[in-house]
Order: C-alpha cells, then sequence, then structure tokens
C-alpha cells in the first residue's frame, strides 16, 4: 500500500483517533440503512464496484503514487446509501488489496463517506449543470484529502507532518481530475438515464 494513499493503514493512528473513528462511521452506516429500500441494492453494488475498481487506477505524481476516489459520483447517485457502496469498496479493497486497514476501517469510511453525503445534500437542491457537477468533484474528493490531511496531522502516534503534507499536496491534481470527471458523467447519466439521480 502507498504510503500517499488517503486510506489510512493499521498503526499510524492513536487509539482515541481510532475510536472516534468508529463511532462516527457507525453513526452514518445507521442513518443510511435507515428506512433501506431494497430496490436500491442493484445501483448500490455497481457503485460501489465503481468504487472498488477506481482505487485500481494508480497515478504516478513526484514519488507519489494516488488513485481516484470517485466518492462525489458514488454521493451524487446514491444519496445516503453512499455510505453502504463505500463501505463495501473499503472492505474489498483490504481483504484484496490490504489497501487500508482493520482498525482504520471506521475513519476511512468517515473520510471518504462524509463528503460524499455532503455533495449529495447539495445536488438534491440545485439543477446538476456540468459546471455544478464538477464544483460538486472538487468539493467531495477535496473534502476527503483534507479530512485525510487533518487525521494525519493531529492523530498520528507520530509525526506525521510531513506525510500529511505530501498527501495533500500530491492528490491536487487528482481533486481537479474528479471536478472534470463528474463534470462529464453526471449530467450525460441526467441526459440518458435521469431516474439514476433520483435517490432518497
Amino acid at each position: 500500500m502507498s504510503l500517499f494513499a488517503v486510506h489510512i493503514a493499521d498503526g499510524p493512528l492513536s487509539p482515541i483517533w481510532l475510536i472516534g473513528g468508529g463511532i462516527t462511521a457507525i453513526t452514518l452506516l445507521i442513518y443510511s440503512l435507515w428506512r433501506f429500500d431494497s430496490k436500491y441494492l442493484p445501483r448500490i453494488g455497481c457503485l460501489a464496484a465503481v468504487f472498488f475498481l477506481s482505487s485500481q487506477f494508480h497515478f504516478q505524481i513526484g514519488i507519489a503514487s494516488v488513485h481516484l476516489l470517485l466518492n462525489g459520483l458514488v454521493g451524487v447517485m446514491l444519496g445516503r446509501f453512499a455510505v453502504i457502496a463505500i463501505l463495501q469498496g473499503l472492505i474489498l479493497q483490504y481483504l484484496l488489496f490490504s489497501h487500508g486497514g482493520y482498525l482504520t476501517l471506521g475513519i476511512n469510511l468517515t473520510i471518504l463517506a462524509l463528503p460524499a453525503l455532503v455533495v449529495s445534500t447539495i445536488a438534491k437542491r440545485f439543477t446538476i449543470t456540468p459546471s455544478r457537477a464538477f464544483w460538486l468533484g472538487i468539493c467531495s474528493s477535496g473534502m476527503s484529502v483534507l479530512l485525510n490531511f487533518c487525521v494525519l496531522l493531529l492523530g498520528g502516534i507520530d509525526d506525521w507532518k510531513l506525510l500529511a503534507n505530501w498527501v495533500l499536496i500530491s492528490h491536487l491534481p487528482i481533486i481537479v481530475l474528479e471536478g472534470v470527471i463528474l463534470a462529464v458523467i453526471i449530467p450525460y447519466l441526467q441526459q440518458v438515464k435521469p431516474s439514476l439521480m433520483i435517490h432518497p
């Protein structure tokens, strides 16, 4: 696993941060499962697969190897059910590629799912034009990278300041790329399959 990934591995964080991340993740999951509608299962499965596969495309930026997040896309298309899809993707990433960690699953879910819920809330209040989709992508990925930066900076058992700064800097191009991807995909889906944009 790359040290520069947004998914934090087991070991670097203090127990209190792991507990806090776990409690927050459980809260988000309960909110996501409230009045769950099974008709969304196929879409959740598809978006979980997209989220999982996006992490397999790595880009070398300086000494860092980074990958797409696409939590904004998952959030816009799934609403509060995005938490379930992201959790599935994180579990698969850990089990198949040791990407992330077992103890840090809660905090990694929080880092990626919370921004997805934020952009989902914004998306439900506006017609999503290409420019708005671009900024939703910027917002979701940017929030995740910033949350990851803060967790490494404040919650590390050692001084992870240098690592936190590298994670933040190396993901700046990815943040812009995520905005471009959403600006292309979301308006297209609204034209060919507008029902995909309807979620709880």
